[in-house]
């Protein structure tokens, strides 16, 4: 199974472009179910690829409900975990392949029911996080001088565990290699990002 936040098709980011990529490579091995927070696209049949979203986020931008102390990861409710370990037990999947930090509420119920866990971080989440809030406006600055020293180091700390709680992480370069590991994280597979096939 392929845990995504949003479906990767249509693909409207990096992101989903890298999901569609990994997917269609997983279902090149076998069969693959897609479990995604965002509501799930029926282009994925076109791949021979199932998929399912999980229900209480089908009129909502999955980021929406980010934990508030923790905002690179999203919020599951114990009705949406139950739904996540239903379509696990409905197909029994050799391998998760989790979507970055942000799906990892839903990490310690895929170990417990002992499923080998591949986090594709993509990219070190807590530094991306940090660069994008550098740009955002004069208020959201402010509040990071004042409290976001506590707030980065949350962050780099959630990486850094949930990293070593997979049992392989992927990373898009040796750049994010490094910085993981300097972070005290795991040592990562570098798996680029695929070339869009419009570029070419």
């Amino acid at each position: 199974i392929q845990l995504t936040i949003d479906s990767p098709w249509p693909s409207r980011s990096g992101g989903d472009i890298r999901n569609a990529f990994v997917a269609s490579s997983a279902r090149a091995v076998g069969p693959l179910h897609i479990i995604s927070f965002g509501a799930a696209d029926s282009s994925a049949t076109a791949f021979d690829i199932s998929a399912s979203h999980i229900p209480s986020f089908s009129e909502m931008v999955p980021w929406h409900r980010h934990d508030p102390l923790l905002r690179t990861m999203i919020q599951l409710a114990a009705k949406d975990l139950q739904f996540v370990e239903k379509e696990i037990r409905r197909y029994s999947p050799d391998v998760a392949i989790l979507e970055g930090v942000g799906v990892c509420a839903a990490l310690p119920l895929v170990r417990q029911m002992g499923v080998p866990i591949i986090l594709d971080m993509h990219n070190i989440e807590s530094v991306l996080y940090r660069s994008i809030r550098r740009k955002s406006s004069a208020t959201k600055y402010l509040k990071d001088v004042l409290f976001g020293k506590s707030r980065w180091r949350s962050a780099g700390d959630f990486d850094r565990d949930t990293s070593l709680q997979a049992d392989e992480t992927w990373v898009t370069s040796s750049r994010d290699r490094s910085l993981l590991l300097n972070m005290g994280g795991a040592d990562s597979v570098v798996v680029p990002n695929p070339i869009p096939d419009e570029s070419l």
